[in-house]
């Protein structure tokens, strides 16, 4: 019997048994990733079958373009995180001073005096 569903009224085909693709992504992950996962990455096994089968149907028909700009949309929102606890750590500190801490996170310290010619090493 082969399931399917609906969803933003697109129809996907789950096949007769999504659970094997779930218990097959489950082993390649478990191979791939060293050490135990963290609680919010290890979502393959605490979703249903059939809705995870649904979210891999969804990410196959997205263009590349669209996957990317969701790269740099999280990047962005890192960054933005970063500096908002800078801010907290550094309440005196101007734009720039949050901006070139927040770099500092990113990248190492003799890249950041050569690109920026900022130390961190020197505002602590």
């Amino acid at each position: 019997m082969r399931a399917a569903i609906s969803i933003w009224r697109v129809p996907f085909e789950l096949g007769s048994n999504p659970g094997n693709k779930v218990r097959k992504l489950a082993a390649w992950y478990d191979a791939a990733m060293p050490g135990p996962p963290h609680a919010d990455a290890d979502f393959v096994r605490d979703t249903d079958a059939r809705s995870l089968e649904v979210f891999w149907e969804i990410q196959r028909r997205r263009t590349p373009e669209q996957k990317l700009a969701d790269v740099f949309a999280l990047s962005e929102g890192l960054f933005e995180a970063v500096k908002t606890g800078i801010r907290l750590r550094y309440p005196e500190a101007d734009e720039r001073e949050v901006f070139l801490r927040a770099v500092a996170t990113r990248i190492p310290r003799e890249l950041m005096i050569r690109a920026y010619g900022w130390d961190p090493a020197e505002h602590e």
